[in-house]
Formats: C-alpha cells, sequence, structure tokens
C-alpha cells in the first residue's frame, strides 16, 4: 500500500513529529511525507520518503502567510507547491492520501489542498481514500456557525474518515468542535501519538531526584511560543518551600532536534 501523508506545521513543530510518528508506525507501507515549513532536523524512517515543499510559515499571531526563504515571491511559491503536490499524486497513485488537520485548520492552504482532493476525487484511475488527521482539541474561532459549516461541507466532499488524535476519557473532540452530531463519515479515536521521552533521560532524573522528590511537569507542546507558560511555572515552582535553584528545574524529556 502506497500513503501520501501531508502535513504543514506553521509554527512550531508538534503537528510535524506526532505525523512523523504516525509515519514511523506505517512500516509496512509506503510512506511519501509531504511537508512544507520550515526545515526541521529529524531522521525518518527507512520506509517513509520525504517531499519538501517551497517553504511556508504563519507570523505568530496566525495572521500572514510568508516564505520562509524572504528572497521568494509568495504567490510563486504557492503555484510552485500546488503543482507540486498534483504531481505527485498524479504519479505515485497513492491508495491512501492521510491530510494533517485540515478542514479543521489550515485553510491558509486550501490554494493546494483543493486543487489536490478535487483530483483525486475525479480520476476513474486513483482509488484513493481520504482521511483527516486531527489533534485532540480546537482553536476557538470567531463565527463559530460558519467555521462549522465549512468544515463539515468538506469533510462530506473529499474525505472519507476522521482520526481523532485523543482519548475520549480524557477529551472528546465534541467539547470543542459541537458539530460532531452533523458529520456523517467514520469518526474514530486512536489515543494520543507522541514520541517516546529518551529513557537515557528519564533514568536521570529518576536517579537525580529520587522517589520523595516533589517534580512538577509542564508542556508547551511542540510550539515555539510556550516560553511564558515555562516561565510562569518555575515562578511558580520557586514559591514553594525550599526555593529550589531555578536553573536545576528544566529538565527536556524530549528535544524534537535532537529525535529521530
Amino acid at each position: 500500500m502506497k500513503v501520501v501523508i501531508y502535513c504543514q506545521h506553521v509554527l512550531g513543530v508538534g503537528h510535524f513529529f506526532r505525523t512523523l510518528e504516525i509515519a514511523r508506525a506505517m512500516k509496512d507501507f509506503d510512506v511519501i511525507l509531504v511537508t512544507g515549513g520550515d526545515q526541521v532536523q529529524a531522521l525518518l524512517p527507512g520506509h517513509v520518503r520525504q517531499v519538501a515543499l517551497p517553504g511556508l510559515m504563519m507570523d505568530p499571531a496566525f495572521s500572514t502567510l510568508h516564505c520562509v526563504d524572504p528572497c521568494r515571491d509568495l504567490e510563486a511559491v504557492k503555484l510552485e507547491r500546488k503543482t507540486i503536490l498534483l504531481d505527485l499524486i498524479h504519479t505515485e497513485k497513492p491508495d491512501f492520501f492521510l491530510v494533517e488537520l485540515y478542514p479543521f485548520g489550515r485553510k491558509a492552504f486550501e490554494f493546494e489542498l483543493i486543487p489536490a482532493l478535487d483530483f483525486i476525487r475525479a480520476r476513474q484511475d486513483i482509488n484513493c481514500k481520504v482521511v483527516c488527521s486531527l489533534r485532540d482539541i480546537l482553536v476557538e474561532k470567531k463565527n463559530p456557525t460558519k467555521y462549522e459549516t465549512r468544515v463539515i461541507q468538506a469533510l462530506h466532499t473529499w474525505f472519507d474518515a476522521v482520526l481523532i488524535h485523543s482519548d475520549p476519557r480524557l477529551i472528546k473532540l465534541d467539547v470543542t468542535f459541537p458539530g460532531m452530531d452533523k458529520i456523517k463519515i467514520p469518526l474514530v479515536y486512536t489515543g494520543f501519538v507522541t514520541p517516546r521521552p529518551d529513557p537515557e533521560k528519564v533514568r536521570q532524573i529518576k536517579e537525580e531526584h529520587g522517589p520523595d522528590r516533589r517534580l512538577i511537569t509542564a508542556s508547551a507542546g511542540g510550539g515555539n511560543v510556550g516560553a511564558p507558560l515555562l516561565k510562569a511555572t518555575v515562578r511558580a515552582f520557586r514559591s514553594l518551600s525550599g526555593k529550589p535553584d531555578p536553573e536545576s528545574l528544566y529538565r527536556p524529556l524530549y528535544e524534537p532536534g535532537r529525535s529521530g
């Protein structure tokens, strides 16, 4: 089976590394990972081929799309990306097209996604299932009714199923997407998907702090705008009894730039 996975990270790298873990698990398939954000240093499994589209990213407010290469013209890059993605689908004829987040997000990338999805649906020689790969909690929208209508229409037009990367015992998608009952295609909870922490770092933390030491875990996910949360955690921890050295508080279990 041939699988094409589309993943566009726009600010952090959380989406990329979750998608990479999904691709890693497809060890019996021929996987093509299509990426389109800033370059991320990561070792790919042997069964995964990467197709890197010319990079596009968003500003921290998620309001403006811009080229990773400041010398490139945005419209020229968008046209090039659309052509590459269409040619890839036409040439590879995948059995499975996994689209990360869209249509629940990544609306700014419809310029390349909709032509690819239309192409798959229109071609008789391509028997390809299209599935959305979705995180657990969605961003609140200013016009939720309009957003819900757009998402459901897109799902029913192009998609065969939605994979929700969450545990429904903890949080269900309908907490942040109330229109779930209107979705008529299959919805499947996969559980959470994440890289495994470095076992050596876990062992070091256990040895350094021992079973009776108070530990607090704070996570900013894969984004690069999580510094305020981590700093607030350090300040709160310093206010506890003992006033530990703040320099000793940060022990990363997982560093994306050094992981495969």
